[in-house]
């Protein structure tokens, strides 16, 4: 998944279409899949701009979402869309619940022990069901290291700040730097 811009949030891809008149079905990148009947429009980018992309249907499909954009009426031009990751502008972003935050946040974080030596950046987060893993960059050896968000671990998330606090447990972490 690509790491969206500071405006713009990841909410979905358009995996293929779907029939001949232009609907696409869309792998959706968010915990809330009734956001897509709900929303109006969304993007894609472009090149480095984003067009706009008016829904005139949405309809879910098991775990995933048929769209129709005003616009895309054949599954040539439905076939041109594919590919591309959907973005909903930030301003228009669902409220999260206190303790949930937006990938796009955390994998702009630094990850430093409770004792402030830097651990890494934060790069990916692997969903596991129970917990995620936040996939870090060592800062030291450019390795990755696989940290539990479990409360035993995960001690602060400041997105304010990007920063990430942690308590590892022993061997979690070798080559952090003093």
């Amino acid at each position: 998944m690509p790491i969206s811009e500071d405006e713009y949030l990841v909410v979905g891809k358009i995996i293929k279409p779907v029939g001949l008149k232009g609907e696409v079905k869309v792998y959706p990148e968010t915990d809330d899949i009734n956001r897509f009947e709900r929303v109006k429009f969304l993007f894609i980018k472009k090149n480095s701009n984003y067009k706009k992309l008016e829904i005139e249907k949405a309809r879910i499909i098991g775990k995933n979402v048929a769209l129709k954009f005003r616009g895309v009426d054949s599954i040539d031009s439905a076939g041109h869309i594919s590919g591309n990751y959907l973005y909903v502008e930030r301003k228009h972003a669902i409220k999260l619940p206190e303790g949930s935050y937006y990938y796009y946040d955390l994998c702009r974080c630094m990850v430093k022990t409770v004792d402030g030596k830097a651990v890494g950046k934060m790069v990916n987060i692997i969903a596991l069901g129970e917990y995620d893993v936040y996939v870090v960059n060592l800062q030291k050896s450019r390795e990755e290291v696989y940290i539990p968000a479990v409360k035993e671990i995960v001690k602060r998330v400041d997105i304010e700040n990007q920063e990430i606090i942690i308590e590892p447990m022993e061997g979690l972490i070798e080559n952090t730097e003093d």
